[in-house]
């Protein structure tokens, strides 16, 4: 069940505009007509775009041949012939100053096309731009490209933009780039609505009201700051018309830096395909979103992958903010979902690293769900529809400390399998907290941190697929949970009173027998380090409770430091993978083991350092502290 929510600003703003947008029905006013495809602002009969908008401006009727000016608000229809009629500017249109619906449509799915003449980059070179006292204007069904400056320009409250096609072919089948798509400009495009479910068809083509905003050199959608209570709807960002090939905007798909914003929606048809963007897909920097039902990273069936070149979604600042459910992300070239610098975030019922039927790989390169310098989030929950399935990513969920304490991250009841690395992976995060043993099955049973939450999953490897049900620890950390599970491995997480959920414990084979690990199956190569710029892990005190075994440069994990641990450390050296079984040593064991010479990071030199060893010769000088080749960690 999804977490219970009051109803969003987003839909307060969009009542409102309906009691804006009323008069246009109620009065019955007479629209103004374009009749011309010429840009000019000449005495004639003829009515260009150029004039009626400002007529439209100016409630100047008749204004050189346009008439049906007057209206509050005005309304610019066109009437140019069936097809994709083109207006080729010869300069920046007027600036929308007086409230008006303009409607594109020729026919059909036929629209007129707004043309610009390309060039460098012309911030005053707009498509369309709505002025601070244009609030509730809508724009509908018309083709907007080939403009140095952004396609739309909204620096008014409330307006509306729907089943347009910016920075694309009238077609929607190739890139006309703008410099930008769609931009919200600081704190007077508050309340701006971009798409609706209206004349949608989910997994179909993008139709009815939903926007194409693709192709465009910069952002598809911009939302600068304090643009608050947005709403993003049925939306194709950095796709074709049909929703099957990358069309990339060049940098961001979506960026939103306001509170508040809806971005998609629990109904049909109302969640955005945001994929094949050249940065991120979504960005959003401000609390209280709600992230509902976007496929991000795939296509507009989310069967396949058309993957952002960086993160799916990027959330910052997001305190407050519910992601799901029915979130797709899947595919991208970073991290399916990456949180920074934020709290009381939920994660709750998405699938990442899958299709849409939660079973067949689409993965994310790195992390599914990257969670660093952010404390008080929950990824899941035992409730009906509160797991996610976060699958075949290259680490399920990353808990980290970079610069700020990470803590009280609560990871529960999700399907977390088939990852490349571990399927959580504790980055000096959550505290560190250990993870339960398990030490017998029929009951199943084991220890944990006392009075800890024991969750229990069954996996065919080392992580969860299955989630089977909770059991609580006693004081002394003793519990056991009764129900059967079939298997064929057990795992459990450990959840403490402050909310920090440990790594998966190692697994226990479901028939009862002392569990002896198997090296993970190699997929296909992927950098050792998932975040080149992260902060090295300090090298711990060396301490003689440490069981045998745990030495510097055993790379492989096998208990020794030989030639297949340099073997190993040369691999990882140049992004590739090795020594998989050290997967089962709850990190940062197994950090320290191939972080040989101590820098915080992994190259030559420690193999280098292995293969001295080996050789009976003098290693690397070492820090401070950094244990040798050899000798326990």
């Amino acid at each position: 069940m999804s977490p219970a929510r009051l109803i969003p600003l987003p839909v307060v703003a969009a009542v409102a505009l309906l009691i804006v947008l009323a008069p246009w029905s109620a009065q019955g006013v007479s629209p103004i007509v374009v009749n011309s495809t010429a840009d000019t602002d000449t005495a004639d009969a003829n009515c260009t775009l150029r004039e009626a908008i400002i007529a439209a401006n100016t409630n100047q009727d008749p204004y050189d041949g346009c008439t049906g000016a007057g209206g509050s608000p005005d309304a610019i229809n066109f009437s140019l012939g069936v097809g994709t009629p083109s207006i080729n500017t010869l300069s920046a249109l007027p600036v929308v100053s007086d409230p008006v619906l303009i409607d594109g449509q020729t026919g059909g799915s036929n629209r007129v096309e707004l043309h610009g003449p390309g060039g460098p980059p012309d911030a005053n070179y707009n498509g369309l731009k709505i002025a601070s006292t244009a609030a509730g204007t809508m724009l509908s069904s018309l083709v907007i490209n080939g403009f140095p400056g952004w396609g739309i320009w909204v620096d008014a409250p409330n307006v509306t933009i729907v089943g347009n096609r910016v920075g694309t072919n009238a077609a929607g089948t190739g890139a006309m780039a703008n410099n930008g798509g769609i931009y919200g400009a600081p704190s007077n495009a508050s309340g701006i609505q971009v798409g609706d479910a209206t004349g949608t068809t989910p997994g179909a083509s993008c139709s009815g009201h939903c926007n194409l905003i693709s192709g465009n050199a910069g952002d598809g959608i911009r939302l600068a700051v304090q643009v608050n209570n947005a709403v993003i709807q049925s939306n194709f960002v950095g796709v074709n018309v049909a929703g099957n090939l990358a069309l990339p905007n060049t940098v961001k798909g979506v960026f939103v830096a306001g509170a508040g914003a809806q971005i998609g929606g629990p109904n049909a048809g109302e969640g955005n395909v945001i994929s094949g963007n050249g940065d991120e897909g979504l960005w959003v920097n401000g609390p209280s979103a709600q992230i509902e039902g976007n496929f991000i990273g795939t296509n507009s069936s989310a069967d396949a992958a058309i993957g952002n070149a960086n993160t799916g979604f990027q959330l910052i600042t997001g305190d407050g903010t519910v992601i799901g459910p029915d979130n797709i992300v899947s595919g991208n070239g970073g991290d399916g979902m990456d949180m920074k610098h934020s709290s009381n975030v939920q994660i709750v019922g998405n699938l990442i690293g899958t299709a849409a039927d939660g079973v067949t790989p689409i993965p994310n390169s790195f992390p599914g769900i990257d969670i660093v310098d952010s404390s008080s989030n929950t990824i899941g929950g035992i409730g009906s529809g509160q797991g996610n399935v976060i699958a075949f990513n290259g680490t399920g969920v990353r808990i980290a400390d970079e610069t700020a304490p990470t803590t009280g991250n609560t990871i529960r009841g999700n399907s977390i399998h088939d990852s490349a690395k571990l399927g959580i992976f504790l980055d000096s995060g959550n505290n560190l907290l250990a993870p339960p043993t398990i030490t017998g099955v029929g009951p199943v049973m084991g220890t944990a941190c006392a009075n800890c939450i024991v969750d229990v999953y069954s996996d065919a490897a080392h992580e969860g697929a299955i989630y089977h049900g909770s059991t609580t620890a006693n004081g002394s950390g003793n519990w056991t949970y009764v129900d059967v599970i079939t298997g064929p491995n057990i795992t459990a997480t450990a959840t403490d009173a402050d909310g920090n959920t440990s790594q998966f414990s190692t697994p226990f084979p479901a028939g009862g027998i002392t569990p002896t690990p198997t090296p993970i199956p190699t997929p296909t190569p992927i950098a050792t380090f998932e975040h080149s710029t992260r902060t090295p892990t300090p090298t711990p005190t060396p301490s003689t409770t440490q069981p045998a075994g745990r030495i510097q440069g055993d790379a492989d994990c096998d208990g020794d430091a030989d030639i297949d641990d340099a073997s190993v450390l040369l691999a990882n050296a140049v992004g590739a993978r090795g020594g998989e079984q050290c997967e089962i040593v709850r990190p940062p064991e197994h950090v320290y083991r191939r972080d040989v010479d101590c820098d915080g990071s992994i190259t030559v030199l420690d193999a280098l350092d292995v293969l001295l060893h080996l050789a009976g010769l003098q290693e690397l000088p070492l820090p401070t502290g950094c244990s040798a080749v050899g000798q326990p960690v």
